[in-house]
């Protein structure tokens, strides 16, 4: 199995795991993730592997890619390449839902992924990656997914569309960040530094309030 980038999607792994998924799009354009995860854990090629194994690609992360994908309104880029049918293109999907509980699931097999890996990187350099950059490049990725994932599961809705879960869960995400920040205090994190006004960009990790910092 080979990889070419640091997401799902670039990787041999990623794209058996997306050719499953697309069995699962129905003739009327639904998706269901419930009927997604099981058909992948009974696929023996495709079976969610052991987090322990800390494998930089596999079947639950390429799916979080297809959630986010299509959260973003750019579901057309996994029909690269290929002439599907239309009943089986991800860009004519009109329905994906999903159930909290599954989400979690996917939640916690990312975030449980990333935390093994990080350790066994403490006796493997860069826990197999050649170089550098693309080690800190996964690691951005999945904590990218991880943050994704708890969005959706801020929202009120305990299933449902995936897109309506994913406004109610943005709203409540950043008001409990924006509650932590005002008892704990922002984490700063500055850009665009200007030499010749002295000033700089600051931005809030946790809440992304914005502010300009004059030197």
């Amino acid at each position: 199995m080979g990889c070419w980038g640091i997401t799902a999607f670039e990787s041999d792994a990623g794209l058996d795991a997306l050719a499953a998924i697309r069995t699962q799009i129905q003739k009327d354009g639904t998706l269901k993730l419930e009927d997604i995860l099981a058909e992948l854990k009974r696929d023996a090629w495709n079976a969610p592997v052991d987090v322990h194994r800390c494998e930089a690609h596999t079947s639950p992360m390429m799916l979080a890619e297809v959630i986010v994908r299509f959260l973003d309104g750019c579901a057309a880029e996994l029909d690269f390449g290929e002439t599907y049918q239309k009943d089986k293109r991800f860009s004519c999907l009109s329905s994906f839902t999903g159930e909290k509980a599954t989400i979690q699931w996917l939640r916690e097999y990312l975030s449980d992924t990333l935390k093994y890996s990080r350790e066994r990187a403490e006796s493997t350099p860069r826990c197999g990656w050649f170089k550098e950059q693309d080690w800190i490049g996964w690691q951005e990725h999945m904590e990218h997914l991880v943050l994704r994932m708890d969005m959706l599961l801020a929202s009120d809705l305990e299933k449902g569309e995936l897109a309506e879960l994913q406004v109610s869960g943005e709203i409540n995400y950043q008001k409990e960040a924006e509650r932590i920040c005002e008892q704990e205090g922002h984490v700063w994190k500055e850009n665009n530094a200007d030499c010749k006004s002295g000033t700089s960009d600051l931005e809030c990790e946790r809440c992304h309030k914005f502010q300009v910092l004059h030197w």
